[in-house]
């Protein structure tokens, strides 16, 4: 007992210290030294401390401070070889070093565990779905007739000769016969609803070893008062290579959300091919990602990112670009907040701003509490409005300008639940240019009531139309397979553009969609800049 009290105030002063970068920080290595010699705690108190540990080794003051903190993530990790050995159960679900984790996952995501290096899967749960109505989808011609013969679901495995330990591998493969048209092969699999038991077979599959190799950055101060227009603007350097492999930051990328138990489309459809790495300031680095052709979103481009901090996976989040303008979203670990996150969001606007030209960016309210009660207990909304976002509303920009004086006169000041509740009616936008660029719901609004006004609601006989009438004008067919060709010759007909005008630039952006989505993006700016008359 006495241990695990001294445990605790140790814990407790380390943690009241790591943020004072203006004193000797020795009380700190001695502190990350005795707690490293101590039996770790069990419960929320382990996976606290392993936090800690993985904030200081990512924000370290020193050479010194970061090798102490390695060798106790090094220690506290042997400890939990050993632990899990005696309770297979032990801290499950926690990303800890060998440690299990039972969760859903898409077939895609499901494909990409079952081929990991560094873990196995099986199936955990018994799969209530019947089987006869989504195999006889899947199954060859001839076994076919196997769903129709009133199995139960363990005796249509039997006579299709799967055992208990193929089951997991038949699923998988069965469902790659449905790649063709993947937003089906989602549909039915997730009702099968598998659920996965994943065991490391190293420490590697955890959050404190899944990282990839960066030149240590020292952390001498805390960045939080900063021009941010002046940051937003400032050039990025040309991306880069990693000095790990691609496929090991693709793997690094991957786990990051796989051992959360989340999953986001651009990484689970993760296109290598649009894969860039930058190395940003204060030992920031983002990968930056797009989807694979068969998962791409009409007209824009979804793409995503994983921040690092001295090499940890830190933030994920993506955006979701229509020409200049974009919706953003951002997730910060918990074992990486308190730090400068104020700073490290507006690097990641910076990242995307300079690479495709955004001028626009927009927050939806679950970002800062919209079915978010971690939001609203947290006052997302004025993290936000600290950057320069503003409420879409004009009715809330003043109540928000109310509030943020409040704030301002008096330091014990806190929004009501309340109100910041009524700041989720809208979303929150940063406008960096004097001009406000289209949405791509305007567009959307105009291609429906085309279909409704001159189609009569005939969307196949709209899409028909609209393509014919491309391929009368810019006299080419080599995209006729494109999956853009639809939803460009749609945009095209509902705006009236003029295409023999716009040939190039329409034939592009056809062309490009599926392959390219950073020279997409620079065509599709290139035509929505021009005025409607000009389009």
């Amino acid at each position: 007992m006495a241990q695990s009290s001294s445990f605790k105030a140790l814990d407790s002063q380390l943690r009241s210290l790591i943020y004072n970068l203006s004193t000797d920080r020795s009380s700190v290595e001695q502190l990350i030294l005795q707690l490293s010699k101590l039996k770790p705690p069990r419960g929320e108190a382990l996976l606290q401390y392993h936090n800690l540990l993985l904030f200081i080794a990512a924000h370290p003051y020193s050479n010194k401070e970061f090798r102490l903190v390695s060798l106790a993530i090094l220690k506290l990790s042997r400890e939990l070889k050993q632990r899990v050995s005696k309770s297979p159960s032990y801290a499950q679900n926690s990303g800890l070093p060998y440690t299990r984790s039972i969760n859903s996952y898409s077939h895609d995501c499901l494909q990409w565990l079952a081929k990991h290096s560094d873990c196995r899967i099986e199936i955990h749960n018994k799969i209530k779905q019947p089987l006869n109505e989504l195999l006889y989808l899947t199954l060859p011609s001839v076994e076919r007739g196997l769903t129709t013969a009133g199995y139960t679901n363990q005796e249509l495995l039997s006579a299709l000769g799967i055992s208990k330990t193929r089951e997991l591998a038949f699923y998988l493969n069965q469902f790659d016969t449905l790649n063709g048209t993947p937003l089906l092969k989602d549909h039915l699999f997730e009702k099968l609803e598998i659920e996965v038991r994943i065991e490391p077979r190293n420490k590697n599959y955890s959050h404190a070893f899944n990282r990839i190799s960066t030149k240590p950055f020292f952390q001498r101060e805390w960045v939080r008062s900063f021009d941010i227009t002046k940051l937003l603007n400032r050039a990025v350097t040309a991306a880069k290579r990693t000095t790990d492999s691609q496929n090991h930051l693709v793997m690094v990328i991957k786990n990051t959300m796989a051992l959360r138990d989340r999953e986001t489309d651009p990484v689970t459809y993760l296109d290598p091919s649009s894969l860039r790495y930058y190395e940003l300031d204060r030992g920031l680095s983002i990968a930056i990602y797009g989807m694979l052709p068969s998962q791409q979103l009409p007209l824009e481009s979804y793409v995503g990112f994983t921040l690092f901090k001295n090499g940890f996976p830190a933030s994920y989040g993506g955006c979701w670009i229509f020409g200049a303008r974009a919706i953003f979203g951002i997730n910060i670990f918990d074992a990486f907040r308190g730090g400068e996150s104020g700073y490290v969001m507006c690097q990641i606007l910076r990242l995307y701003r300079q690479v495709f030209g955004i001028t626009f960016f927009e927050v939806e309210p679950y970002q800062f509490g919209l079915d978010n009660p971690e939001g609203i207990k947290s006052g997302a909304f004025w993290f936000y409005y600290k950057l320069g976002f503003r409420p879409a509303s004009k009715s809330l920009r003043a109540l928000a300008r109310t509030e943020y004086k409040k704030i301002k006169a008096r330091k014990s000041y806190r929004s009501s639940k309340s109100v910041l509740l009524s700041f989720t009616e809208a979303n929150l936008q940063l406008n960096l240019s004097s001009t406000t660029p289209p949405s791509l719901p305007t567009f959307t609004r105009k291609i429906t009531r085309m279909i409704q006004s001159k189609y009569k609601g005939d969307r196949q006989q709209a899409i028909s139309d609209s393509i014919s009438k491309l391929e009368r004008n810019l006299s080419t067919k080599s995209w006729k397979e494109s999956i853009a060709l639809a939803e460009v010759a749609l945009f095209t007909n509902a705006l009236g553009i003029n295409l023999p005008q716009h040939k190039k630039e329409i034939s592009q952006l056809i062309e490009l969609k599926p392959k390219d989505l950073y020279a997409y993006q620079a065509v599709l700016l290139s035509l929505l800049k021009k005025s409607p008359q000009g389009i």
